[in-house]
């Protein structure tokens, strides 16, 4: 009876590893946009993404979306809002603060644009009929800014979300131009509207860490 017991035991270990096992390739998809006096920060996250939570789960094995509100906002600030500071004139803004939540279909595509994701943020909250680990997370936050025309910088710490984390963002300046960044694990500081000499740095700091990382490969392929 007892390697009966320690079979049963060492079973439900493995599921629970299993259950929180950190996803290969994780995506997210972002909006920032200054406005007045408010910088906000829209954020589609994939939900099995925010481990170490057991969402409740309706009879039908669904995510039960009612009952995971707590749950999700609790997930959301230790996963997300925590990981991601801005900057204004290379001040550190007050933290983030999640205004709102809603799980969404992986087939929704209300993050075209900015207007359709805060309006499907705004909308009241409807059941997903999906497993947990099917949905998807949009996340509205923001922090308070003294003018819309400073320069912003984001740093993303979200690379624990995945083995590898891809970050989208689509950054939208007062003046209508919109600059896409796609931030890939945690990348340090990234000036949103740099000054050229910025940029310049950036540029070749780049090419540096590519020259270096082509060449750590090329001497490993060798020395095989």
């Amino acid at each position: 009876m007892l390697w009966v017991r320690f079979t049963l035991i060492f079973g439900l270990f493995v599921l629970a590893g299993l259950s929180h096992e950190i996803p290969n390739d994780v995506v997210i998809q972002g909006f920032v946009r200054p406005a007045d006096h408010t910088l906000r920060v829209l954020l589609r996250v994939p939900l099995n993404a925010l481990r170490d939570t057991e969402f409740p789960q309706t009879p039908a094995g669904n995510l039960d979306v009612a009952n995971s509100g707590k749950l999700l906002a609790d997930a959301t600030q230790v996963w997300i809002a925590d990981n991601v500071t801005v900057s204004e004139n290379d001040a550190e803004l007050p933290h983030l603060t999640v205004r709102a939540l809603r799980v969404s279909l992986p087939s929704d595509k209300s993050f075209a644009t900015f207007e359709e994701a805060q309006a499907h943020l705004a909308a009241p909250q409807q059941e997903t009929g999906l497993v947990w680990s099917q949905a998807m997370l949009d996340v509205a936050m923001e922090t308070p800014i003294a003018s819309s025309a400073s320069r912003f910088s984001i740093r993303s710490a979200l690379a624990r979300l995945g083995v590898r984390t891809v970050t989208v963002v689509r950054y939208q300046m007062p003046g209508g131009v919109e600059r896409v960044f796609e931030l890939e694990g945690d990348p340090g500081l990234v000036r949103m509207d740099p000054s050229w000499t910025q940029a310049a740095r950036r540029f070749v700091w780049s090419g540096f860490v590519h020259i270096w990382e082509a060449s750590i490969i090329c001497y490993s392929s060798r020395a095989l």
